[in-house]
């Protein structure tokens, strides 16, 4: 029975993990949550499999459903620790710093192909709406249309973040060059 449902669940995962994780990251006003909230969604997914995967209709409609709530939850508990503690609980660790995908491809893009963990520390800098698109863009090689509309911005906007940011963050590496 378990091996069942860890086919089942496994199988599920590998066909909805990108949209799920392109949904949280477009939500989340932090990188650094979305890795939290994507293992939240998942969790749930496999107790929902595991009690009773005739229940789910459409696994994507669901995912997006248990994402929607988790990042509803997410935000409301931080912001009552927030207001109860008088503590800004942003963590200084961002997602972006922790990416060591092999399938990033930023590299090509910049001269001298630099160490990864920099370029990541670079974009890091950015506002949240340029590092989210610049993530997307390399990280789940979203088309400038889809974040567009993923993120509700024009396409003229994402490009120019786009091509600014990655500007940005060659004149960063190339100070650090010299």
């Amino acid at each position: 029975m378990n091996n069942q449902v860890d086919e089942q669940f496994n199988e599920i995962y590998d066909k909805t993990y990108h949209n799920t994780l392109k949904y949280i990251i477009s939500k989340c006003d932090n990188l650094s949550n979305v890795e939290e909230i994507v293992q939240e969604v998942y969790i749930k997914l496999y107790r929902q499999i595991k009690k009773d995967s005739t229940y789910i209709k459409s696994y994507n409609q669901f995912l997006i459903k248990l994402a929607k709530n988790e990042l509803f939850k997410y935000y409301s508990i931080k912001n009552k620790f927030k207001v109860i503690l008088n503590v800004s609980l942003e963590e200084k660790i961002d997602y972006i710093e922790n990416l060591k995908d092999e399938n990033i491809k930023i590299e090509e893009d910049i001269e001298g192909k630099h160490d990864k963990e920099l370029i990541w520390k670079e974009i890091k800098k950015l506002n949240l709406i340029t590092q989210k698109i610049i993530t997307l863009y390399y990280l789940e090689d979203m088309r400038i249309k889809d974040i567009a509309e993923s993120l509700n911005l024009n396409e003229s906007t994402v490009k120019s973040n786009l091509y600014r940011g990655i500007r940005r963050v060659k004149e960063e590496l190339e100070k650090v060059k010299k």
